[in-house]
């Protein structure tokens, strides 16, 4: 485990994680305090960068968990060490595995190591992780067959916005930081992609702006198709939201995805809602819109 961008305030929580990946047969090796803190990250951006790469060059271990998203891992990135990009490429490849912040990883992992990165649950998650997202999380890391991903009886409401079939590689994680990679050297390369987006907290003029900047700067000219996950608490008036009145997340979607003319689906469980679906992100995947449904090609072998 190691915390390439915020803390955790609770210690019992990221205890709580560790003792339940630990019933589930993992043995967990906690590289960083939960705790330790500079500022709102987990530690220094040098400390945070150094840990980081020392995980995913340690041929010992399996995979890389992040403790939890936040604030930090651009800054991370930027405070990488010498040739750590080559060490990592001569390394046994392994997921890294967190969603939110760690989107920046995932595009960063795509861009200039070509590994898969795993959009998922986090130590943190697994304090309350429902059988959903644990069944899910090893279902991907573990199981070399494909798999399909729905929603749970209790989860979200699905919606087809626009009805139909699509095939391309998995793209995207939490809308704000898809959107803060743009013009970086990590911007995602959508052609032919589907993209998958979640956020929280985010009023609908928000999830309206960050759309509308990835149409302007033409990343979404030549998708496959769309996959919105759960946009948790994005509702007219959060973060003290002065206008008076508001367009809805729906129609937002339909202004916005519709015309683009691919399957797009909103309401699978991705992201920060109560169920978290695991996706392994540059691995081909079909979205069946109608069905409200994504079949997704095994990322490990």
């Amino acid at each position: 485990m190691v915390a390439p961008a915020s803390p955790t305030a609770d210690r019992t929580r990221a205890q709580r994680g560790n003792a339940a990946l630990e019933r589930l047969g993992y043995t967990v090796e906690l590289r960083v305090d939960p705790l330790r803190h500079h500022g709102y990250y987990a530690g220094t951006d040098p400390e945070r960068a150094t840990a980081l790469v020392a995980a995913l060059t340690d041929d010992d271990l399996d995979a890389v968990l992040c403790l939890r998203g936040g604030e930090g891992c651009m800054r991370t990135l930027l405070a990488l060490p010498d040739r750590a990009v080559d060490r990592i490429r001569d390394a046994r490849p392994k997921p890294l595995i967190g969603y939110s912040d760690i989107t920046i990883l995932h595009a960063w992992l795509q861009a200039e190591i070509g590994w898969v990165g795993f959009s998922g649950p986090m130590l943190t998650s697994f304090a309350e992780a429902t059988p959903y997202t644990v069944e899910g999380f090893q279902r991907a890391l573990a199981a070399p067959a494909p798999f399909t991903v729905a929603a749970p009886s209790d989860g979200p409401q699905m919606r087809t916005v626009v009805p139909g079939r699509a095939e391309g590689r998995l793209a995207g994680g939490c809308l704000s930081l898809v959107q803060a990679l743009v013009g970086t050297p990590w911007q995602p390369d959508l052609d032919g992609a589907l993209l998958c987006v979640e956020d929280i907290g985010e009023p609908p003029r928000r999830i309206d702006q960050m759309l509308t900047q990835l149409l302007a700067a033409g990343l979404l000219d030549r998708l496959a198709g769309v996959l919105v996950g759960e946009l948790v608490d994005c509702n007219p008036g959060v973060r003290g939201d002065a206008y008076p009145h508001s367009l809805s997340i729906e129609q937002v979607l339909d202004e916005l995805l519709a015309p683009l003319g691919v399957p797009v689906l909103s309401g699978l469980p991705i992201g920060h809602g109560l169920h978290l679906a695991t996706l392994p992100m540059g691995i081909q995947a079909e979205l069946d819109a109608d069905a409200g449904v994504l079949r997704v090609q095994p990322a490990v072998t």
